[in-house]
């Protein structure tokens, strides 16, 4: 679940550490056209479903602007 994007790792940061300490969470830096950014990872699920339950059930502050990824998604912003 991808919780945060943008270009400042301070916010990204804020927003990943109101997740539930439950599951495993990440920051990671990535370019594009130039540019630094940073994605706010939240858990890691075996099947689309089981990471939209997940992501249903975060708090409402964190579920604005979340969204299922699959990690060939989020690695191909990576190799960019």
């Amino acid at each position: 679940i991808e919780v945060a994007n943008g270009d400042k790792a301070s916010q990204v940061a804020q927003k990943l550490y109101r997740a539930p300490k439950t599951d495993r969470r990440a920051q990671v830096k990535y370019s594009d056209n130039g540019k630094v950014y940073y994605k706010g990872l939240y858990g890691s699920y075996s099947s689309a479903a089981e990471a939209q339950k997940a992501l249903d059930a975060l708090p409402p502050d964190l579920k604005q602007g979340a969204g299922v990824k699959n990690w060939g998604s989020v690695q191909s912003n990576l190799n960019q």
